[in-house]
């Protein structure tokens, strides 16, 4: 339970920052604020019979305010508690948003003292050891080798310099921070992967260039700091490895997920794991090629050399076994290619079991891997002390094969993952594994991926997250499915026990059309579906100026887009011709000067993008976004639902689709003036008995259902 004192402070900071910002109070953002507090009240008198005793979920509406009400009651919390507030959000711009204006202008008003730091992984900043290596013509083979060439752009070695160079000199005079963002010219990913390193390369202390690194830089107000921002991909990094690296330990934080919607499907995917029969073995033989032709090895590291020829022998075996799964693979896929496991030559294992054939390889290529690393951790351990001597005469050279050594560990431990998953050493979990294999084509040479998965990250959060972290808040404007938080509960792991809460917006939706017009098709006819779309978009595309076209399949929004008359394309921006936020810059900028202007957009445009006022009069929705049926783990969790007895359509397929629906939706009324129409071209909201269930968990639109 709070304070009386921590009570005051939360009041007093948020009246203040509205009597500086001028704005009248908002009731629902009131409301969130005391909800948080009394959740974040735990902390102080903590319930021992509870595994987390401070979670809090809230589903805020568009227009609560929600950055500031969590602001208002987490951080004079934080500080009460001596707990670190890490802010995590989904996107850059979202963290850009909150370093460069929100705190500061929280910190400015409220009167409560603290101290705020963004925080980004060390991909996110240039190596200097690698830069003065790679422009003097040295560089770490192994770190610029793709694993796979195909997944790479092609720069030219020249463009590559110029480009270097212009960094050096950017450095040199203070231009540039070393911050990937904050780069101004164009940069393939290819570019900076040969001047970046992950913790698996970084030599940290005993790197030579460590009192000037920009990632250590960076991080030295961290102790400092009482609020950190960083992203979601850094978060879950951090506590894959255990937490207390780079962010505080989950037991002395307070997290607050902003757009927290995206944290069951953002940790899911760090979860995954992915390797290339064919490309995998071809990285492995030439990296054993630069080793033996291209690498020095010192005359004092014997122990090095014995090793190197070890990891040379146990390179070659596992190339070998995976070569021989390519012989494997078709015969497996002759088998299950008809099956409702297959598609388009992907074959996914029911309730992710292996074949006995496919296992035993597996678990041969698994113990293989564990030696190789073993090998590769005798031969960092080796370089590691030969470093710490400062007299070595050599330490030059050892610094440059510790870093090679390290590039080559990192993708190790990533083949590991994924053989030891499809040896089966993985299955200590409440749900399956999900493991399929897809078909992949380069250079006209086919190879083959497999691929690993969590149904869900449900358990892995259990253990990783929640029942450690000290406090939890999740907000967003779309979490609930179908008017519940039971999805959500269900595929982040988030604790029954918590706090759930729903606020809604006080923008009256009323103001608003809901159109479903009659049509001929349906969507699972999605020739003549597209059809008639082309035939009704002159039509509704006259109706606003300034429209948002939303897909749920990039080759049906092509296929419109190429059946509309050339007058009509004149006015639409299609999403990959330009960048997304170029596109939304052009389109405001055509409605500003009084031209018309209409989006045709995938799923990205259903969220996270806010066209308020007369940018955005007309959201038109194709179809319900069900998702696509192809994808192998939302394929393996209707199977799992199915066959533990429940109906996957409606606890999976529909609370998806509906919360796709809200968020798509949501994107028309984004001020307390908007006004508008959301048109629908598919009828199965109407006609279909899940219907119903779907129309339940939108806003209170004005719904116009029968339209002709």
């Amino acid at each position: 339970m709070l304070k009386e004192s921590t009570k005051n402070d939360i009041r007093e900071a948020y009246s203040r920052v509205v009597k500086g910002k001028k704005f009248v109070p908002r009731q629902g953002q009131r409301q969130m604020i005391a909800e948080i507090a009394k959740s974040l009240g735990a902390l102080f008198e903590p319930d021992p019979d509870e595994e987390v005793n401070s979670v809090c979920v809230v589903e805020a509406g568009t227009g609560i305010g929600k950055t500031l009400a969590y602001m208002a009651a987490a951080i004079p919390i934080g500080l009460e508690s001596n707990k670190k507030i890490i802010i995590s959000t989904a996107t850059i711009a979202l963290q850009e948003q909150l370093v460069s204006k929100d705190l500061p202008e929280f910190k400015e008003f409220s009167g409560v003292e603290f101290e705020f730091l963004l925080l980004k992984g060390r991909r996110r900043y240039v190596c200097l050891s690698k830069l003065d290596l790679i422009t003097q013509g040295v560089q770490n083979k192994f770190s610029s080798l793709p694993m796979y060439p195909d997944e790479v752009p092609i720069t030219s070695q020249t463009d590559r310099s110029i480009t270097y160079e212009a960094m050096i000199d950017s450095l040199a005079i203070g231009k540039w921070d070393g911050d990937l963002d904050n780069w101004e010219g164009s940069l393939e990913d290819n570019e900076w992967r040969s001047i970046t390193a992950d913790h698996n390369e970084c030599t940290g202390r005993r790197c030579p260039n460590i009192s000037n690194c920009y990632f250590f830089r960076a991080r030295d107000g961290l102790e400092d700091a009482d609020v950190l921002v960083t992203n979601y991909n850094l978060l879950l990094t951090d506590l894959i490895s255990g937490g207390n690296g780079v962010l505080p330990s989950p037991e002395d934080s307070i997290y607050i997920f902003d757009e927290g919607h995206h944290l069951p499907d953002k940790a899911l995917a760090h979860f995954q794991s992915a390797s290339r029969l064919k490309g995998t073995a071809l990285w492995l033989r030439e990296t054993r090629k630069i080793l033996n032709s291209e690498i020095v090895i010192p005359n004092t590291l014997d122990e090095v050399r014995r090793s190197f020829e070890i990891f040379g022998e146990l390179t070659e075996q596992i190339e070998q076994k995976l070569l021989l799964l390519l012989d494997i693979v078709p015969s497996l896929m002759e088998v299950v290619e008809k099956s409702r496991f297959s598609h388009d030559r992907n074959i996914r294992f029911s309730r992710g079991l292996i074949p006995e054939k496919l296992s035993k390889a597996s678990l041969d290529l698994h113990n293989l891997i564990l030696g190789l690393i073993k090998v590769i951790s005798k031969i960092l351990g080796c370089l590691e002390r030969h470093l710490e001597n400062n007299a070595n005469s050599e330490k030059g050279l050892i610094e440059d094969l510790h870093l090679a050594v390290n590039s080559i560990s990192g993708r190790v431990n990533g083949l590991h993952s994924l053989w030891e998953s499809f040896s089966g050493g993985v299955e200590k979990l409440e749900y399956p594994y999900v493991r399929w294999i897809s078909e992949v084509n380069y250079e006209g040479k086919n190879d083959y991926i497999f691929h690993s998965s969590p149904l869900m990250a449900s358990d892995l959060l259990k253990d990783i997250f929640w029942s450690r972290a000290a406090g939890v808040v999740v907000t967003s404007a779309t979490i609930r499915s179908l008017n519940s938080f039971k999805h959500f509960v269900r595929i982040s792991g988030a604790p029954a026990h918590g706090v759930y809460k729903v606020i809604s917006s006080p923008f009256d939706y009323s103001k608003a059309k809901f159109v479903v017009p009659e049509m001929d098709s349906q969507p699972s006819d999605a020739e003549a579906h597209s059809l008639e779309i082309i035939n009704l978009l002159p039509n509704l595309l006259n109706l606003e100026q300034a429209t948002l076209v939303l897909f749920s399949s990039r080759r049906q929004m092509i296929d419109v887009y190429s059946g509309l008359q050339e007058e009509l394309k004149e006015i639409i921006l299609l999403q990959g011709d330009l960048s997304k936020f170029e596109i939304l810059r052009v389109h405001c900028k055509k409605i500003d000067d009084g031209v018309n202007s209409a989006i045709f957009g995938l799923t990205s445009f259903s969220e996270g993008i806010d066209l308020p006022s007369h940018y955005c009069q007309h959201v038109i929705i194709a179809k319900i976004p069900f998702a696509v049926p192809d994808d192998p783990v939302g394929a393996a969790f209707s199977e799992w639902i199915d066959d533990s007895g429940g109906n996957s359509f409606m606890q999976f397929s529909v609370p998806e689709a509906s919360l796709r629906l809200v968020q798509a939706s949501g994107r028309l009324i984004r001020t307390e003036e908007d006004v508008g129409r959301v048109t629908l071209l598919d009828r199965r909201i109407v006609t279909r008995y899940y219907g119903r269930a779907i129309l339940d968990s939108l806003p209170g639109f004005s719904f116009q259902l029968n339209l002709p």
